[in-house]
């Protein structure tokens, strides 16, 4: 890759934080749900198809803006990244770094609520996913039982992915990318 905007993205972020401000209270769920109506409802973002999801375009922030779509772990850092600049606090939005997905929550720790930013544009229902519905979720994707399942998104949210972890998976999931495309 030799160009990327990066004021382009930081204006491209600010605006849609001033949108979600312009919907919302200071109350940190409506900013959330006010983030969710703005970037799916509203703007269109969205998950990529599956013959588009190993392009390397899904793993950069400008890219994503640009096509109104990404990967979950993309659609979720523009999602905390919007979410935080329109006054969310930082740390209300946890990353969980599932097995098969990355998915957002938020909450109290013994009642959290996960939003699937990868499906979200699905509908609203995927913004208020229970820990047995991403569990079952997990079970069928990785081809596990559900009782394994909600263990691993157990430890997935005693161990939030920090930033650091976030970037790291993105730069893993680009260097296999670019491996397979290496290959063809």
């Amino acid at each position: 890759r030799v160009f990327y905007d990066g004021e382009g993205v930081v204006s491209a972020l600010e605006a849609l934080a001033a949108r979600v401000r312009a919907k919302a209270a200071d109350d940190q769920l409506a900013l959330i749900r006010a983030t969710e109506a703005v970037l799916f409802d509203e703007c269109g973002f969205r998950g990529v198809d599956a013959d588009e999801y190993y392009a390397a375009s899904n793993s950069f922030l400008d890219e994503v803006l640009r096509r109104r779509a990404g990967i979950p772990i993309s659609l979720a850092c523009l999602f905390v990244a919007v979410a935080e600049r329109a006054g969310v606090t930082r740390g209300a939005l946890r990353p969980v770094s599932a097995p098969g997905h990355f998915l957002l929550a938020f909450g109290d720790d013994d009642a959290l609520t996960f939003l699937d930013v990868f499906a979200r544009h699905r509908g609203p229902r995927y913004g208020s996913l229970s820990f047995g519905q991403v569990a079952a979720f997990i079970a069928q994707h990785v081809g596990v039982n559900e009782q394994q399942a909600a263990l691993y998104l157990h430890d997935a949210c005693k161990n939030y992915a920090r930033p650091d972890e976030v970037g790291a998976r993105c730069a893993r999931n680009l260097m296999l990318i670019m491996e397979n495309e290496e290959r063809r």
